[in-house]
């Protein structure tokens, strides 16, 4: 996906990803050349801030296990210096435990 922030932009932008427990979310976004950008959880707390150097760009990688019971994950995207065009790849990788397309139940013993 892509995505320009404004000078105006003060909100940033907003996305979300459906997810089963146990499931994989990794975030990349890469802010073009002059754009500073920080990811929010949706507690608006910031997952991670990209501090690029002289206006270059740089890409944030987010890998979380997600084993809550909560069906959809939020992020912002938000400026943090410069405005600009930004790219956005989001990849889920659902639990696949023996092969078999899902999370197994119980634990070790």
């Amino acid at each position: 996906m892509k995505g320009t922030l404004a000078e105006d932009d003060d909100g940033g932008d907003a996305y979300g990803v459906k997810y089963n427990p146990g499931d994989t979310v990794e975030i990349i976004v890469t802010p073009g050349k002059g754009l500073d950008v920080a990811l929010q959880g949706a507690d608006g707390g910031f997952i991670s801030k990209n501090d690029g150097l002289k206006g270059e760009s740089e890409t944030i990688k987010l890998t979380t296990d997600i084993i809550s019971g909560v069906k959809k994950f939020h992020v912002g995207i938000l400026p943090i210096g410069g405005i600009g065009d930004y790219t956005l790849k989001i990849t889920k990788t659902s639990q696949n435990d023996g092969n078999s397309g899902k999370d197994a139940s119980g634990g070790c013993s």
